[in-house]
């Protein structure tokens, strides 16, 4: 498996409690991560804007971990695609044909005999690469020629801010007029979903619920990519995420013990098939939400749950998914609907899935196939 070490040791020995050096050690990750993330950056500046060669890309791609590698890359592409924005020339020549340059790389390495690690590296960044080819081609048909158009708006844009005092604000992900700072969650070497534009639509509806405080709710079909789309959406942000599949036998004292938790440790929350909790449970959940959301608009550092008061970390989401159609399914109170945002999601796009499935076994001419 994947190794990150620590840059400085936490200690656990002596009487010091559990909880304590947990945190710690959860703090420790992060920062470890942010220094990573800072040293990848400024390696792939150095590696992908000469003259591209493969072993110095892979010598970069292996020094660091899948993770932060793909964050790099993310920060490299937006940086190249905003120059060409911005160019005299305004097209963009210069960022396609560095996506297409690294993509005929990794599908012949692909090809060859890698390690696991190596081979799972490769699949991510193919994956990646695909979608802002992708991105590039949308600009181009809608002829970008400013930064603040919509039509860039509209994506996911990664940028590493090094004035930043603290290593943990350094890496910003902006989509639209809602900014985050990645959250540095170790993700560990996880398939990653594939993006298409319909996960470019969740992401926007999803992001913008967070930015107004609120829940994000993906409705539609079962095997349409909801649950996935919340949790890729965590990673792309660095953020743990808890996945509970809803049944009957939830009631309101087990979702409350559920959102205490999750409003002590910032992780999001993601309650799968949310329409299978009874009605009289719903109506009871959706005052424990109001009350997690309202607080997290007064920027309170605490709020009040089930009869107890604890510290609230802002970083907390939840977000419900729901397959309106099967029978047995109860039907949202209105004061519930009100505290989420809602995004259809309706069938996934498997050409495109196709095409990065295909990449990854070293076909070039992917797109054409």
């Amino acid at each position: 498996g994947e190794v990150v070490h620590f840059k400085e040791s936490v200690s656990f020995l002596g009487d010091i409690e559990v909880n304590v050096w947990l945190s710690k050690a959860e703090e420790a990750m992060r920062v470890s991560l942010g220094a990573d993330t800072e040293a990848s950056v400024k390696s792939a500046i150095t590696v992908m804007t000469a003259n591209l060669n493969s072993n110095a890309f892979f010598a970069w791609m292996d020094s660091s971990s899948s993770q932060v590698a793909v964050v790099a890359l993310q920060v490299l592409v937006c940086q190249n695609i905003e120059a060409d924005i911005t160019g005299p020339s305004q097209t963009f020549t210069s960022s396609s044909e560095f996506c297409k340059s690294l993509l005929n790389m990794l599908a012949d390495a692909v090809l060859q005999d890698l390690s696991a690690i190596r081979r799972k590296k490769a699949e991510h960044f193919i994956g990646e690469l695909v979608h802002q080819q992708n991105v590039i081609q949308a600009l181009e048909k809608e002829k970008t020629s400013d930064l603040d158009d919509f039509s860039w708006l509209y994506f996911m844009r990664v940028y590493y801010r090094a004035a930043e005092q603290s290593v943990l604000e350094r890496l910003q992900v902006l989509i639209a007029d809602a900014s985050f700072f990645y959250g540095f969650e170790y993700q560990g070497v996880a398939d990653r979903l594939v993006q298409t534009p319909l996960t470019d639509r969740a992401y926007l509806t999803l992001t913008q619920a967070l930015r107004s405080r609120m829940g994000g709710s993906p409705f539609g079909p079962a095997g349409t990519g909801k649950t996935e789309t919340v949790k890729a959406l965590a990673g792309q942000l660095g953020r743990f995420v808890l996945v509970f599949n809803c049944d009957e036998t939830f009631d309101l004292q087990a979702m409350g013990r559920i959102f205490l938790g999750l409003c002590q440790t910032g992780a999001w929350g993601c309650f799968d098939e949310f329409n299978r909790l009874e009605e009289r449970t719903l109506s009871a959940v959706s005052q424990q939400i109001l009350t997690i959301q309202t607080a997290i608009r007064r920027n309170a550092s605490e709020v009040e749950l089930i009869g107890r008061s604890l510290k609230l970390n802002p970083s907390i989401g939840i977000f419900i998914t729901m397959n309106p159609g099967y029978i047995g399914r109860s039907n949202l109170p209105d004061n519930l609907k009100q505290l989420f945002r809602s995004i259809a999601m309706t069938k996934p796009d498997s050409e495109l899935i196709a095409q990065i499935m295909l990449y990854s076994q070293g076909f070039h001419d992917a797109q054409t196939l």
